[in-house]
């Protein structure tokens, strides 16, 4: 057992100090390639509405092992509304694997497993209307781990 004057932390002095004490932030907007860690179907906290949630981890060109979060939440007053929000979920579903037949089979976790670890480019974007800051993140292409590449249409 190490002894009470941690001096068995000296070893970890350098890689203190190269640390990034940023990890909790949001990374900063720019395309980055992400893996897929978790896909869940939710509701929203506040109006019950159903969403599918995105969990990733940047692996790289910059800020590796940070988390990026993205909400798809499926609203629509009007049909053409609905239409276009469970597009967006489609599509990105579609880069990734087979559509499923109904979208409450996302519920199942086996299911969801066929997206997961997937390596994807992304392309982060924050915008500014009437007062409200707005992230969206972009599906570009889907990454493949041999080095070829399926083109996206980035959703």
């Amino acid at each position: 057992m190490p002894n009470d004057n941690f001096e068995d932390l000296d070893d970890l002095q350098p890689d203190w100090l190269d640390a990034d004490d940023n990890m909790g932030a949001s990374v900063p907007d720019g395309i980055y390639q992400v893996r897929i860690n978790k896909l869940s179907l939710t509701r929203t906290q506040q109006v019950g509405l159903p969403m599918v949630a995105w969990e990733m981890e940047v692996i790289g060109p910059q800020h590796e092992g940070r988390k990026m979060f993205d909400n798809q939440v499926i609203r629509g007053d009007t049909k053409d509304e609905r239409l276009r929000s469970l597009g967006f979920v489609k599509s990105r579903l579609k880069m990734l694997g087979d559509v499923p037949a109904n979208l409450k089979d996302l519920a199942d976790e086996n299911v969801r497993m066929q997206y997961l670890d997937k390596t994807v480019e992304v392309q982060q974007k924050t915008t500014v209307k009437a007062d409200k800051e707005y992230t969206n993140i972009y599906f570009r292409k889907l990454l493949e781990l041999n080095g070829s590449s399926e083109t996206g249409r980035g959703f």
